[in-house]
């Protein structure tokens, strides 16, 4: 019997669910902590607040798209971080050339459909190197992240920021939906570390093994350089919308409208930064004991067996008479 818990990272006490299990050893599929962040519907509306001054509503889009990917695994022999970054114009509200990245078990994905960001962490990697005939605890630690935004606040190769431009006398409302996922199996994962042969306990951190967010960020920005002429941008009159899912709870999907508004009041045309944000992260983190604890490291000795009497009686009778079958053949 393997007994194997899930514990709150931050936890006084090693363990807080214990989850006692007696399975049959078989082969058991992966199991995976996924995470996902996701935008989709994203549209914007003009409106033009003086009529009367002459001016059509119009709006520029000049910003960039930007990915992280991150993925780490701790214990493997020599051990490993892989990150990967991207980058593409974003001339719309909706880019018109997809990008797609991903890298281990991460990707970040925007489309015309909106904009994705996915990180996984699976059983299979962080099992990978574990021996069970060491006879030890075996640790293991992946992580993974991924992110897709668009920044506010970047600048071109010129030093300008890089915004949106809205005419004068407009208003921009700007909505989306955004949906949050997590999810991780924790009785596959007790089967499949349980079918370990010889494991004893295993742990699992399941608090903070998952989170997302999503969200949008619409404002202007005011730049101040400081004596060794680093610029700083502050974002000053800005609408935000965001959802947010993290910290202790291992299976969740959350969904919510987001609703973003900026009014340029002034008589001409306004930068306005834009900031749209899709995170998600996936750790798969614990230890696995193989040490057996039921071996008595001195174990009481057998003596050998002794015969009955009875087996002595049948033994010299079995002797007699092939002595005595001897001696007839003789005569």
């Amino acid at each position: 019997m393997s007994t194997v818990y899930f514990a709150p990272r931050m936890a006084l006490k090693p363990f807080l669910i214990a989850l006692s299990v007696a399975l049959p050893v078989c082969a058991q599929a992966n199991v995976a902590a996924t995470a996902n962040a996701q935008i989709t519907g994203l549209t914007y509306r003009l409106v033009d607040l003086d009529t009367n001054d002459g001016i059509a509503p119009t709006i520029t889009f000049n910003n960039q798209i930007n990915t992280f990917l991150n993925h780490t695994n701790y214990y493997l022999p020599d051990g490993y971080a892989s990150a990967y970054d991207a980058s593409a114009p974003y001339t719309g509200l909706l880019p018109d050339t997809a990008l797609n990245t991903s890298l281990i078990s991460e990707s970040a994905t925007a489309t015309s459909q909106g904009f994705l960001a996915s990180a996984s962490a699976s059983t299979n990697e962080a099992f990978a190197n574990i021996d069970p005939a060491n006879r030890r605890y075996e640790n293991f630690s992946v992580r993974s992240e991924s992110s897709l935004s668009v920044n506010p606040g970047l600048y071109d190769d010129l030093g300008n920021p890089i915004s949106i431009t809205l005419s004068a006398n407009t208003a921009l409302f700007i909505s989306g939906v955004a949906t949050v996922k997590g999810q991780f199996d924790k009785d596959a994962f007790v089967a499949q570390a349980a079918a370990m042969p010889g494991l004893n306990d295993a742990y699992v951190w399941d608090y903070d093994m998952m989170g997302a967010s999503a969200g949008l960020d619409l404002g202007t920005q005011s730049f101040e350089t400081d004596e060794y002429g680093n610029v700083f941008a502050t974002t000053i009159n800005s609408s935000s919308s965001q959802l947010t899912h993290a910290y202790g709870e291992t299976n969740f999907e959350r969904t919510k409208s987001l609703n973003v508004q900026f009014a340029n009041l002034t008589g001409s045309d306004v930068s306005v930064v834009l900031g749209v944000h899709t995170s998600a992260y996936a750790r798969l983190e614990g230890s696995l004991d193989f040490r057996d604890v039921n071996i008595d490291p001195n174990p009481p000795v057998t003596p050998p067996s002794i015969p009955e009497p009875g087996t002595y009686l049948l033994m010299g009778l079995g002797l007699a008479g092939i002595g005595l079958a001897r001696r007839r053949t003789s005569v």
